[in-house]
């Protein structure tokens, strides 16, 4: 029986300790419940603005860049306009006007009144005939001497090479005489042809019937005289000479037939 009391004494002690415990710990309000509840609202309000703003400011990111990219292309455009309109003329028919390929060398060029570009060159000029009259336009800036080489163009012949022709020379009268140093021009020389001749020999082919294509080249040279040659200097030499001290050429070009 004292046991039994005993059992009872600790259920009643433990369950009143159990109440003590509750009523000390702090109470929680209704104000309480309802201020967290505020906070939690204006928590949640707050994030949703936040996404608001970058949503709205995003869109006006995108739009901003393809306006800047629209403008600038707008200007690449136009300045590419204005390089094109300032580079090439127009025709007169409105389109674009591109020079043809050797226009700005087109004003240095050689003629001749009895030989014409891609004709036939007269009898009166071929074999051991005299030479046809040449005329040329002022050579380019820093010319200082011509001379002028005549060749078949099939073999590589020489058929006469006259230089130092003064600067203040355009032309080369009919049948220039046959020598080392011609009386005209003044101060010219001649090398040998490929028959050894100091001057002329006109174009001689021996096939009947068939034409040889021929080249008079007119060289503008930077130099008074070609220096260095020696006394009795071939035509391939004299060539190599003007092709180093050349400042421009031009051709005519022409056929002959036995």
């Amino acid at each position: 029986m004292q046991r039994s009391m005993l059992i009872c004494l600790w259920t009643g002690l433990a369950l009143a300790l159990s109440m003590c415990a509750k009523d000390d710990e702090p109470k929680r309000s209704d104000s309480d419940d309802v201020k967290v509840g505020v906070e939690a609202g204006v928590e949640r309000r707050d994030a949703s603005a936040a996404r608001s703003r970058a949503d709205a400011e995003a869109p006006r990111t995108d739009v901003d860049s393809g306006a800047r990219s629209s403008l600038d292309g707008a200007r690449l455009r136009d300045a590419r306009q204005d390089v094109m309109e300032t580079s090439v003329p127009s025709s007169p028919e409105g389109g674009s006007s591109v020079p043809e390929e050797g226009s700005l060398a087109s004003a240095f060029t050689l003629t001749s009144p009895v030989v014409i570009e891609g004709e036939v060159i007269p009898s009166s000029y071929r074999c051991e005939a005299q030479s046809p009259a040449l005329s040329w336009t002022k050579g380019p800036s820093g010319t200082q001497s011509y001379a002028l080489v005549f060749q078949d163009l099939e073999n590589d012949y020489y058929h006469w090479l006259i230089y130092d022709i003064p600067e203040t020379e355009s032309s080369l009268p009919m049948g220039v005489e046959v020598a080392a140093m011609p009386a005209m021009p003044s101060g010219a020389k001649q090398g040998p042809a490929y028959n050894r001749m100091l001057g002329y020999t006109g174009p001689c082919a021996r096939m009947a019937g068939v034409a040889r294509s021929y080249a008079f080249t007119l060289y503008a040279l930077r130099v008074p005289a070609l220096l260095g040659l020696p006394a009795n200097a071939t035509a391939m030499q004299i060539a190599n000479a003007l092709d180093m001290n050349a400042l421009a050429r031009t051709t005519l070009r022409i056929r002959s037939i036995p």
